[in-house]
């Protein structure tokens, strides 16, 4: 398998990923609008099925075209991503902690992106949520998803180096 068919397997995988964990906002979002808007005022409810299709929108674009988008993306030549050279355990390793990364971000700027709306909305800021639990729970705890994420997803090689120096180190007699 080339370097070309990993990535583009890999943000195939992310586009699913994204699409179907967003796929039941839409359908809730479709029925707010033709329903009783759950008592949201029009606009929020337009803004949230936008912003979902969106990235319904940006999941089916990862689905299709993986492989363009791994050309446009990757820094590598066209007879490095199509070589079938061997791939060894550190390839396989920083794709792992890519996916592992991407597996953490998505649903982090999900997470985050609800609570910015509501924000946003309702016109208080943080005072929405009243107690700090809350604040902890819809606020803190997926920022510090999304910075594992982003640390997963382009730290890898830091990460990679780490873990063999764990494994190579002898414990001093």
């Amino acid at each position: 398998m080339s370097r070309l068919q990993m990535v583009s397997l890999l943000l195939r995988l992310l586009g699913i990923y994204i699409f179907f964990s967003d796929l039941g906002l839409v359908i809730v979002s479709v029925a707010g609008i033709f329903g009783s808007g759950m008592g949201l005022p029009p606009a929020a409810v337009f803004a949230g099925v936008g912003a979902t299709s969106l990235k319904l929108l940006v999941a089916l674009g990862l689905m299709i075209f993986p492989v363009q988008i791994t050309k446009m993306l990757t820094p590598m030549s066209g007879t490095e991503l199509v070589s079938d050279d061997v791939v060894t355990a550190d390839d396989i390793a920083l794709i792992v902690f890519a996916a592992l990364g991407l597996y953490f971000l998505v649903p982090a700027v999900s997470s985050l992106l609800s609570p910015l709306q509501l924000m946003v909305m309702s016109g208080k800021g943080l005072n929405i949520y009243g107690d700090w639990h809350s604040l902890l729970t819809y606020v803190v705890i997926p920022l510090i998803h999304l910075a594992v994420g982003v640390w997963l997803l382009f730290g890898a090689r830091g990460l990679l180096s780490f873990v063999k120096r764990l494994r190579t180190m002898h414990p001093s007699s």
